[in-house]
């Protein structure tokens, strides 16, 4: 017998997870921060151009997403995350391809 008769056992079915989060306090408390994460995720897979082989005009586009991308993640994630580690290693690849900042090219300084 169901509670509410206009519910199919379809929709009762598709209602529970959305009952357990609401009374899950780890759910509540973190389950806005794990989808966050997931963005960062799948916005960082999306950047092209951090690839050799990329046109100048990619890697600079490219390197202007991952610097927007890493001020969003500063706000919600710690400076030390995986995500953001993995978007400074890109941003670090790709000013190290660019004309001009090559390692060897660059004066020693303190040295």
């Amino acid at each position: 017998m169901l509670i509410f008769p206009s519910f199919s056992r379809e929709t009762a079915i598709n209602l529970i997870p959305f009952a357990f989060e609401l009374l899950d306090p780890f759910a509540l408390r973190f389950g806005s921060f794990f989808s966050k994460v997931k963005r960062f995720e799948d916005e960082l897979d999306s950047i092209k151009g951090c690839e050799s082989g990329s046109t100048a005009e990619e890697s600079s586009a490219a390197a202007d997403r991952l610097e927007r991308l890493l001020r969003r993640m500063r706000l919600t994630l710690h400076e030390d995350h995986y995500w953001a580690l993995e978007a400074k290693r890109r941003l670090v690849d790709l000013y190290g391809k660019a004309k001009g900042f090559q390692m060897y090219k660059m004066p020693m300084v303190g040295a």
